[in-house]
């Protein structure tokens, strides 16, 4: 008898990390980055909507949250992905398609500078995964749709062929992982990474 293939977990990325106070949690929305911030949003090309490049960004902490320990994903309310160096050269060798790279510098509460050890990650696209029939989501008059908290489910007939980093079509600041680079992850045991499995059907 042939054997059953068992199908790929798959986990949500919480942008804002764990509730540890003591970690940095970053204000990106007022940060001073020298391009549109949407764009780290949307997985379009913060490089090819500034082609002409752009003075080294600076990214605060947040004023309400007085947390200065470095973890290696610093969270944030604006849904961007915020890795440390090395998190993210384990993340870019694996197969995550295209990620732009984008280096700052975060600043303290004093904005003095605290750290050069991070850059943000941009999965370029999104991706049509989620089961339209299974998972709870809003409809707008535009026709565009949105899921709603923890009632995303994805398709399992939509999952081949996928890079293990992406972005959900229906809302770009939702990012899945497919569980061989969390297990990467967890191996390697990087801090402040809040992951969520998702139901597949």
């Amino acid at each position: 008898m042939p054997q059953k293939t068992s199908i790929v977990q798959y986990f949500e990325l919480d942008p804002l990390g764990e509730s540890e106070m003591d970690y940095c949690f970053a204000n990106i929305g007022s940060a001073k980055l020298g391009f549109d911030s949407l764009a780290l949003n949307k997985g379009t090309s913060v490089k090819e909507e500034s082609p002409d490049g752009w003075p080294e960004p600076r990214v605060g902490l947040d004023e309400d949250t007085p947390g200065l320990i470095h973890p290696d994903f610093i969270g944030n309310t604006d849904g961007v992905l915020v890795s440390s160096k090395i998190m993210a050269e384990l993340i870019l060798s694996r197969n995550v398609g295209q990620i732009e790279t984008i280096p700052f510098v975060l600043l303290n509460h004093r904005g003095h500078i605290h750290s050069r050890d991070y850059l943000f990650l941009n999965p370029l696209g999104t991706f049509d995964v989620m089961h339209m029939k299974k998972s709870e989501y809003r409809r707008y008059k535009n026709g565009t749709v949105s899921p709603i908290g923890i009632g995303l489910v994805l398709d399992k007939s939509k999952l081949e062929s996928l890079p293990e980093l992406f972005r959900l079509r229906e809302d770009p600041q939702r990012y899945i992982l497919a569980e061989p680079l969390v297990a990467d992850l967890r191996k390697h045991k990087f801090s402040n990474l809040v992951l969520n499995e998702l139901d597949v059907a």
